[in-house]
Order: C-alpha cells, then structure tokens, then sequence
C-alpha cells in the first residue's frame, strides 16, 4: 500500500469507531470481571498447557539460524538503543537529563556510594551484629534451606543522602560526582551500623510496601513489633 492511500485511509477513520459493541468503554467491566474458572476447566487448561510444553519439547529454532537479511533487519531495528532494554528499548534521545524520570543524577551518586568497599564492610557488620538472622520473622539459612538477607537502614539511605547533598550543595552532582563520592566515604551516618538491621527479602519487602522508601525508626519500631 502506497504511502498517500495510507494517510487517506487514516484521515476517512479519524474520530470513527470500529466496533462500537466491543471496543472498550470506561466503567464497563469485563467479562471476567468476579467470575473463576470451575475446577474442570481448570484442569483441562493445565492438562492442554502440560502437552504443549512437556519434557524434552525440540525449540522451534534448533539446529536452525538466522538468514544474513533477517539478522541484518534486526541489527536496523536496535540502532539507537540500550543493550539488554528488550525488543523495543529506550532509544538513547532519552538518556540523562532528557529522561522522563531524571533527578539531577543522584540516583548515579547513590549507586557508585554503595559499589565502595565501605558499603560492603558496612553490610558484613549488619548481619554479624545480627547473627545472619532476619530480625523480623528470625528465619535463617541453614542445611538444606537458604535464606537471602537485606541490610536496610533504619533512618531510610534516601534521606541521608538527602541531607548529604544539603550539607555539600556547592558541588555539582554531575560535574563533582567523583569529589562528592569521596566526601561520603568520611560521612559518618552513610556508615553508622546502629542505623542498620537485617531483614530477610520477603520482610523487606512487606516492610518499604508498608511504609514507602522514606523511613525512620519509629516504622521499625511498629514493624517489628
């Protein structure tokens, strides 16, 4: 199809419906809206979902590869974008500062203080203090059953990084970063263990869908308790 039958067509269905007894219409609730499935039709499904993809299924693209055109159309189609952002990844006119979620690059500054050996000693002393047990639910890793454990901040990492910046405003996040990475690595509360506990991933979890990211030790005090 030509281009300028394509705009025709799009111009002659602007503001139109296509199907005005299907299309979606807010307020209406779908079809499965408070209905379950019978425990028949939900065997039937599992029974069809169990042949579709049982042991040993052969991959359709088994001893099979891409034609040096096909392979040559996707390397087109991925041109501007991310590694590893999927089939239909960022293009990088939104990078940085053009991003619709940036802040000033803190979230960079954030990361680079938690890749420091400081951080991870910081995190060692967290769990030895705690004895390598979630103090919420006391689950820990033992023979047979492993546990992944958090050390999270009692007075929320977001806040101190806050006042922080405040403290050192006259830098630059983007242009100072190195300087303002050094100067955390002497700021004594990013450090401070009295203000770390150990929580297993599941309570962790619970406990920032509870309270947000922003916390304090009046939260941990409730939550705990």
């Amino acid at each position: 199809m030509v281009e300028k039958q394509k705009i025709k067509i799009s111009n002659s269905m602007k503001g139109k419906h296509n199907s005005p007894k299907t299309e979606f219409k807010k307020g209406i609730k779908g079809y499965w809206y408070g209905k379950t499935r019978n425990e028949e039709t939900k065997e039937k499904i599992r029974q069809k979902v169990l042949e579709t993809y049982t042991e040993g299924r052969i991959p359709p693209m088994k001893d099979k590869s891409l034609t040096k055109e096909h392979k040559n159309k996707i390397s087109v189609a991925r041109k501007g974008c991310f590694p590893n952002s999927g089939s239909f990844g960022y293009s990088r006119e939104y990078k940085g500062e053009l991003h619709w979620n940036w802040k000033g690059g803190v979230t960079s500054l954030k990361n680079r203080i938690k890749d420091g050996i400081l951080y991870n000693d910081w995190r060692k002393q967290i769990f030895e203090k705690d004895n390598y047990t979630c103090q919420n639910c006391n689950n820990h890793s033992k023979k047979g059953k492993s546990v992944y454990l958090h050390p999270h901040h009692i007075k929320s990492y977001n806040l101190i990084v806050q006042e922080f910046l405040e403290i050192y405003n006259q830098f630059s996040l983007i242009e100072d970063r190195e300087t303002l990475v050094r100067l955390a690595m002497t700021y004594e509360p990013f450090w401070d263990t009295n203000n770390g506990i150990t929580l297993c991933k599941k309570c962790h979890r619970k406990f920032h869908k509870l309270f947000g990211n922003k916390n304090n030790k009046k939260q941990m005090v409730k939550f705990l308790n």
